[in-house]
């Protein structure tokens, strides 16, 4: 009986060999030629990036300031870093922008001449007098480049409060041909250079945030104080006109970089 009990093992002991080797997993293919995994499967990264706000490592955008006379908007450019952003606001939209150009040239010791012409209408027996300022261009250009850091005070899923302190650099340049009360005529340009400070508040949302990318919305609320240290006198003067608090809306994406 135990000769036959052997046999039988040393019978079935291939079998059971042959199944095991058959079952046996495949090896993992090499990692050099598995397909990377898309950006909206791929894991959130640990800190700094992994920020509220659906977290992003960059956000661009277009930024629109109530004062803001031409038809370009400014630029932002920031860059997600542990506890604030530092990022960039270029500002950069053919201001400043008198209200009244002849008003604003003589308030600057520019004595522009106004002419006042008399129109009778005798239908309605009444006289309309018509003013002329002789400005024949005023044109002013500013660009104000902003490095600025956000501190945020509360940032949630999709939306973020904080405050902002910029450091700006501005460039203030007109051209100006009018005529002077003299009966002469004033042709002149100039340019000035100054730096300040930009303290102020911000508020965004995210809407349909997701992980690393998305739509951004952000409101901005600044004063800028800007002190002018080269140029002519006029253009600092014209300058200074850049000193007030000035809302902007902007609006933007946000996206990841790493790998």
């Amino acid at each position: 009986m135990l000769k036959l009990a052997g046999a039988c093992l040393l019978l079935t002991a291939p079998a059971f060999a042959s199944a095991a080797a058959t079952e046996a997993p495949r090896p993992a293919p090499p990692a050099d030629i598995s397909e990377p995994l898309p950006y909206s499967l791929r894991p959130r990264p640990s800190a700094p990036f992994d920020r509220g706000y659906g977290g992003y490592d960059w956000k661009a955008g277009l930024v629109f300031f109530s004062d803001a006379s031409g038809p370009l908007p400014a630029l932002e450019l920031w860059r997600g870093g542990e506890g604030a952003d530092k990022g960039v606001l270029l500002y950069a939209s053919g201001i400043p922008d008198p209200d009244d150009d002849y008003a604003f040239l003589r308030g600057l010791d520019v004595p522009v001449k106004r002419v006042y012409t008399t129109v009778y209408n005798q239908v309605a027996d009444a006289s309309t007098t018509y003013t002329t300022d002789e400005i024949n261009r005023f044109d002013t250009r500013a660009i104000m480049l902003s490095p600025s850091v956000s501190v945020p005070f509360k940032e949630g899923r999709n939306f973020r409060l904080g405050g902002l302190l910029g450091l700006p650099l501005a460039r203030v340049s007109y051209e100006l041909d009018a005529g002077l009360d003299d009966g002469s005529r004033l042709r002149e340009n100039g340019e000035a250079f100054g730096a300040g400070v930009a303290p102020g508040l911000y508020a965004g949302v995210a809407p349909g945030a997701v992980p690393g990318s998305g739509l951004t919305l952000d409101f901005y609320l600044t004063y800028t104080r800007l002190w002018f240290f080269a140029g002519g006198r006029r253009a600092r003067d014209i300058g200074r006109e850049l000193d007030e608090l000035r809302f902007g809306f902007a609006a933007g994406w946000r996206f990841r970089t790493y790998k």
